[in-house]
Order: C-alpha cells, then structure tokens, then sequence
C-alpha cells in the first residue's frame, strides 16, 4: 500500500509530496575536466611547474574534495531524479539523495 500525501509530508518530510521534478543542474558540462584534475595536478607539476613539497598536501587536500563535491552533486542530481520519476514511496532514495547533496556541501566547505 503506498503511503499518502499526508503520511509523506507528516511522518518522511515537509512538503515531500510536493517534490515534483529535479531542478539541481548538472554541472557535468561545466566542469568537463574534473575527473582528471587531480591527474592534471601531478602530469603538471612533473613536467611544467615545480610545486614545492610542502604545498602538495594541500593543493591535493582541494582538488580532492572540490573534484569528490561534484560526484557528490552528481550522485545526488541522479538519485533525486530517480526519486521523482518513480512511486513516491520510495523514501530510501529521497534520503539516498539528500545523503550525496549533504556530502558535496561538506566538501565544498572544506575544500578551501
């Protein structure tokens, strides 16, 4: 039996059955070379610049969480789409998706 608006918004979240479509934008076109950025980072600093070895850590400490928030955005952007698209009984992905959101604003806060 699948649950009502009313069980939705009282007892998951507020307004969740208002939760209609997915507006988070994918940011996959915007940063096309994240993925390597960390790869770029250490193709970079063998051949063309010479990184001293006690910025390294950081500079890996913010590329790795600024490259890690977008997957998370991604993640989140997939499985709110997912949740939208399908029976809204399906709490698990709703929070799967508010799960990877939270993780890309952690790491956003912490990359700089």
């Amino acid at each position: 039996m699948p649950l009502t608006n009313y069980s939705l918004d009282n007892f998951v979240s507020q307004e969740i059955s208002n939760l209609t479509e997915c507006n988070a934008i994918d940011l996959t076109q915007a940063f096309d070379q994240a993925e390597h950025w960390i790869e770029n980072f250490v193709l970079n600093s063998i051949f063309c610049v010479n990184v001293k070895q006690e910025y390294k850590p950081f500079i890996f400490a913010i590329l790795r969480r600024a490259q890690m928030a977008l997957v998370e955005h991604e993640n989140g952007r997939i499985a709110l789409q997912n949740y939208v698209n399908g029976k809204k009984d399906r709490i698990s992905i709703y929070f799967r998706s508010l799960y990877h959101f939270e993780i890309a604003i952690n790491l956003v806060y912490q990359a700089p």
